[in-house]
């Protein structure tokens, strides 16, 4: 409120915090050299549970994709948490993949896809 009386008086209100102080920015140019050279990589862990209703397990499951060559990856049985899961590593950041899982080598709805 006083801030408002100031300015109608022409008075800049205080500032809080003290002067502000520009980063350097980095090269661009560099940055992105650098970001081109390393790859970002991304972490992935894909998971199955047994659709509601039905009990009997399938002999596999396994995840494709384009982040795997579409090599068959196969998923391991958690049983304390009743679910089939994968983890996977270094997949290729900046670009879309495509993925499927195959039960028993059928594709499947992934519900958390």
């Amino acid at each position: 409120m006083f801030e408002t009386f100031g300015n109608l008086f022409g008075r800049k209100p205080v500032s809080k915090g003290g002067p502000l102080i520009r980063e350097p920015r980095p090269d661009t140019a560099t940055a992105r050299s650098d970001a081109g050279a390393r790859g970002q990589t991304f972490s992935k862990i894909f998971r199955w549970r047994l659709p509601d209703g039905q009990i009997e397990p399938p002999n596999s499951v396994e995840v494709v994709g384009s982040f795997t060559h579409w090599q068959k990856v196969p998923l391991h049985r958690d049983s304390a948490m009743d679910s089939w899961h994968v983890a996977l590593h270094h997949i290729q950041g900046n670009r879309t993949h495509h993925y499927m899982l195959l039960v028993d080598g059928q594709p499947t709805y992934d519900k958390t896809g």
